[in-house]
């Protein structure tokens, strides 16, 4: 039997378990909210027939889009399912000079950063952000492990929307996340 039930789990699920029971319980969950938001929008489009064939291929391309520049890839990933669950698309930079590099190919609604980064660190990246004329309105989340009054305060003076610290609540993340993006 137990051999059944891993063919069924989804590949995040398998790599959560192998990380820990509670992160495989939250994965399980927000994959079991995502497959119904999934099918509750689906059955919403099938019932509208004054859409044209490719309305939800469109709709999926106007989801927002959130940036994770976040060097641990657990934690990336982490954020990624917690987002993608409640209708974000999802970039991913593993650095400051990484998200720079994305400046170009796009404009993300939202910004998660963790604080310390390879080469730059995320205030330094926060700060740049505030200059360049197509993010200086991104909301930007500070995230980081090592949070005190004073890494918060410098964030919010560099103009970070909000400020949370890992490990992340997900849904203080999402209740965040969509207040981020209500504001904006």
């Amino acid at each position: 039997r137990p051999s059944r039930m891993r063919s069924r789990q989804s590949p995040a699920h398998a790599q959560a378990l192998r990380l820990g029971s509670g992160l495989a319980d939250s994965v399980a969950r927000i994959e079991r909210e995502l497959r119904q938001v999934r099918d509750a929008a689906w059955a919403s489009v099938e019932a509208r027939s004054d859409l044209e064939l490719d309305a939800p291929l469109t709709e999926a391309f106007n989801r927002p889009l959130a940036l994770v520049v976040e060097d641990n890839a657990k934690a990336a990933g982490l954020m990624r399912i917690q987002l993608e669950a409640v209708g974000f698309r999802v970039r991913h930079a593993v650095s400051a000079e990484a998200a720079l590099a994305l400046v170009p190919e796009c404009t993300p609604d939202l910004i998660t950063l963790d604080i310390l980064l390879p080469g730059m660190d995320g205030l330094d990246l926060l700060a740049r952000i505030k200059k360049l004329p197509t993010w200086a309105d991104v909301p930007v989340v500070v995230v980081t492990a090592f949070g005190s009054i004073e890494n918060a305060v410098n964030a919010m003076k560099e103009g970070a929307f909000n400020y949370l610290a890992k490990p992340i609540n997900s849904d203080e993340l999402l209740s965040v996340a969509k207040e981020a993006i209500e504001k904006y």
